[in-house]
């Protein structure tokens, strides 16, 4: 059985209830066949779990992937071994394209003059830029963007590959077709925009002047027997079209939140580009109109589409409140009805005036302690709070919600921050990128200190906080300032001097504790002759070190020692698909996670899977076209600044991990 089917509903809570009743239902499928819904979020999965497990008493053999690893894993990698059968992943991948771009400009940068003319406008950016860090921030940007016209302009792409320039009146578009012409030479075409038109050739075949040479037999084989996208308020027009052309062969159930009954695809807003239309003469609501743009726009493609069932399952909002009249409004396309009578204590839509963010969240503390407070039943993991950046009032929730409260007189309220950036502050990632980045400063004390501080470095070599506090008075009496040695001294400044490096401190603290037991003088050093280090650097031993506190001691000269290597081998650029060895050696050398599932430990082991995958295809793909198999350099080198901003890029991508309703109040 085949066929299209949107399940329509202002209430999200009405349309699990609809597929919760489909699951159940014996499809035409195995017993042991997962059922797939395609849902647009991880936090949209969480909740849909524990809604169908609520209502059908278990939530079990479902499997939820996003709209684009469903069409990768059951759709393209097989087309692509039908196309090329050595082909592994996708060469058109939005990584790939990155660091395809990467080493693309690096090339351009090294060819001749005339040859470099086809990209003036990218040659005239590095040339006035000049470092590795521009090149690849520029490469993340095309990759991007080519991203972008495969998935929302197949036929700009489809074009460029056939010698045509639609766009040749843009002067940029010269260069980025020639670009996307050199990324592709010499390998098929499989990226996005060629396999949505071989699935259509295949299921569309009188569209076509040629029949395919696919097998749409092999394609069925991949799918499941019926499909759910489930939740989604909008959707790009080309994945739409791809499920569309999906429901020849499967059934395909789209469940969609609209919050209106009624046809509200004209509603535009005045002031926007529908102009012919004046103000007072728009019907419907003005919402509608001015925030429901992509909405709108998503309505309209599937009211478009010739359907097998079209199901509603609208709410009337009865409640007495104002957020429920405006609901009502909204779903009747009703204009609003001035003046609206509430009751004063009706807090079911509140608008605060701030001064500042600080002040947002103060008045957002005491909004949720009241709520929670008048209604019993209500949980810190049923509160969502949402911002466009809430990266910005990190520190003012956790300065208001952190885990202080409790301890001024507050109550402490639990919450989780799912935030891109918010990954970066998990205990090991931030330990990795604070070890990273003082790789290419001068080791001040104080970063280094810092550094060793953090709970996940210093648990690795066994220093208590109360070994930080001697620690921390050892390193203030032998005067310790800057640098490694003197020979880390000259890398940086020309000039071969320990005097007050860490190495120099060390001596002094460890020769000291071996001369144990010597008279002191007034300054807490031995009173003895003067002691000079392997390159002659004049020092005075300074004791005080006894006992078991020598193990102290004896961890930071280890950790001491492991930097050094470690900046021995990171102090110039490594090989690109070295990186991840070198990572994940960093990482064993200088991090104990605080425990083994830790998601800081999870998400690095993720970012690192993804950063090698692209650059080892980048280099197998370089190879063949070269007919080089021995140049295992032609995928070049990468600098510690780059591979960071590489790593901070790939953590982002990988920041799912921080859970919707998992740990109480969620703010996204």
């Amino acid at each position: 059985m085949s066929g299209f089917y949107i399940h329509s509903g202002n209430r999200l809570e009405k349309l699990a209830e609809a597929l919760a009743g489909l699951v159940n239902e014996p499809g035409s499928a195995g017993v042991l066949e997962p059922e797939v819904v395609v849902v647009p979020s991880r936090g949209l999965e969480r909740w849909l779990k524990m809604t169908l497990a609520r209502i059908n008493g278990v939530s079990a053999n479902l499997e939820f992937p996003f709209s684009q690893s469903f069409l990768e894993r059951n759709i393209f990698s097989g087309l692509r071994q039908q196309i090329d059968g050595q082909i592994t992943g996708d060469p058109f991948s939005k990584e790939m394209l990155v660091w395809k771009i990467f080493f693309a400009l690096e090339k351009v940068d090294g060819e001749a003059a005339p040859a470099r003319m086809r990209f003036a406008e990218v040659d005239n950016y590095l040339e006035h830029t000049g470092d590795e860090l521009s090149r690849y921030h520029l490469a993340a940007e095309l990759g991007d963007l080519f991203d972008r016209y495969l998935l929302f302009r197949p036929e700009l792409i489809r074009a460029w590959e056939r010698g045509e320039n639609p766009l040749s009146q843009f002067k940029a578009a010269a260069w980025q077709m020639e670009l996307w012409r050199d990324l592709g030479r010499g390998l098929p075409k499989t990226h996005f925009a060629a396999l949505q038109e071989a699935v259509n050739q295949m299921v569309y075949p009188e569209f076509f002047p040629e029949a395919s040479t696919l097998s749409l037999s092999a394609l069925q084989e991949k799918l499941p027997a019926r499909l759910f996208l489930f939740g989604f308020a909008a959707l790009p027009f080309n994945y739409l079209d791809l499920f569309k052309a999906l429901s020849n062969l499967i059934e395909v159930h789209l469940f969609h939140v609209n919050p209106c009954a009624e046809f509200w695809g004209d509603q535009f807003r005045p002031g926007g580009k529908k102009r012919i239309v004046k103000a007072d003469e728009i019907e419907g609501h003005p919402l509608l109109a001015s925030w429901g743009r992509l909405g709108r726009a998503f309505f309209n493609l599937s009211a478009s589409l010739e359907v097998d069932s079209y199901r509603e399952y609208f709410v009337t909002p009865e409640a007495d409140t104002l957020l429920a009249a405006l609901q009502r409004q909204i779903l009747e396309l009703q204009p609003p009805e001035l003046p609206l009578i509430c009751n004063l204590q009706d807090n079911s839509l509140k608008i605060n005036l701030c001064h500042g963010r600080q002040r947002e969240i103060e008045i957002l503390y005491d909004t949720i302690l009241d709520a929670l407070t008048r209604d019993p039943e209500l949980k810190p993991e049923n509160i969502l709070v949402m911002a466009p950046d809430i990266g910005l009032y990190s520190s003012y929730i956790d300065a208001r919600f952190g885990k202080g409260r409790s301890q001024s007189g507050r109550v402490r309220l639990d919450y989780t921050l799912v935030n891109a950036e918010s990954i970066l502050n998990l205990p090991e990632i931030k330990a990795l990128f604070d070890l990273l980045r003082l790789f290419k400063s001068r080791f001040l004390l104080r970063e280094v200190f810092d550094l060793f501080s953090l709970e996940v470095v210093r648990r690795c070599f066994s220093v208590s906080e109360s070994g930080l506090d001697l620690l921390s008075q050892w390193l203030r009496r032998a005067a310790v300032n800057w640098g490694l040695d003197g020979a880390f001294r000259e890398e940086v400044s020309g000039v071969d001097f320990a005097e007050n490096s860490l190495g120099w401190g060390l001596d002094r603290l460890l020769t000291g504790y071996a001369l144990a037991g010597s008279d002191l003088n007034d300054s807490g050093s031995a009173d003895m002759q003067v002691w000079a280090d392997e390159k002659g650097a004049d020092f005075l031993p300074l004791t005080g070190i006894e006992g078991s506190e020598a193990l102290v001691l004896g961890s930071f000269i280890e950790f001491i020692a492991g930097l050094r290597k470690a900046h021995q081998r990171l102090s110039q650029p490594l090989p690109a698909r070295a990186w991840r060895a070198e990572l994940k050696r960093l990482l064993g050398d200088f991090i104990l996670p605080l425990k083994d599932d830790d998601p800081g430990l999870s998400c690095l082991r993720m970012a690192f899977e993804k950063l090698d995958q692209p650059l080892a295809a980048v280099a197998r793909i370089n190879r063949n076209l070269d007919g080089d198999s021995s140049n295992n350099e032609k995928t070049g080198r990468i600098s510690c600044e780059t591979i960071m901003a590489v790593l901070e890029r790939e953590l982002k991508n990988v920041s799912g991990h921080s859970g919707f309703f998992s740990s109480g109040i969620t703010f996204s």
